[in-house]
């Protein structure tokens, strides 16, 4: 009898649990599905629990969303790994690196155009979205560690140009603005990466 209370807290801490977790998983959907910002009530009425349960899970809006971008992270981090060495070939390099990006972008494009209104007015979301660009500046330097280091001083000029030519912007611009088809796009990021790298 003892143990009784323990199992009733437990039982409902876990519903808890799975409550908030169905909240945010919500958020996520409605972001994945093209959704730019939606509100409280368009996350309840699709996790199927009431607009004051939202806010019994989350304080307000500004954490709901930066839990939403921890599950959008742990949903793409699969395709930010580029599982290459940055002493194989150059032009496996270019290969690996232009499908990855690809293939990323493909998938975090619906979240990353609401991030980037989200961004204005949430200091999380903000953070988030710096922290997620850094990742991947740090790895086009590192994965083209070898052709920059022998661009000497030409280096800061050329690595700006192989950043902004490879970010996301870049995708966008590509895919939505100019209509490429995606192997015009492919094409568009390796001549890109090689005519950056060259001295």
């Amino acid at each position: 009898m003892a143990g009784s209370p323990k199992r009733k807290v437990d039982g409902r801490t876990l519903r808890s649990d799975r409550s908030k977790q169905a909240v945010a998983r919500a958020g996520f959907e409605l972001l994945m599905e093209g959704h730019i910002r939606p509100t409280a009530a368009d996350i309840a009425k699709r996790a199927g629990v009431s607009l004051r349960l939202v806010f019994h899970h989350f304080k307000d809006m500004e954490g709901l969303y930066a839990r939403v971008h921890e599950l959008h992270w742990q949903h793409i981090q699969p395709l930010v790994v580029l599982g290459l060495d940055n002493a194989a070939p150059f032009d496996e390099r270019v290969n690996v690196f232009v499908e990855k990006r690809f293939a990323l972008y493909q998938v975090a494009t619906p979240v990353r155009r609401a991030t980037l209104v989200l961004a204005v007015d949430n200091d999380l979301v903000s953070s988030a979205l710096n922290q997620f660009r850094a990742v991947l500046r740090a790895q086009v330097s590192w994965l083209f560690e070898p052709e920059l280091v022998a661009l000497g001083d030409a280096r800061v000029a050329h690595e700006a140009g192989l950043l902004a030519s490879t970010c996301w912007s870049a995708y966008e611009a590509l895919s939505v603005q100019q209509d490429l088809e995606r192997p015009a796009v492919k094409d568009a990021f390796e001549a890109s990466i090689r005519v950056w790298l060259r001295p």
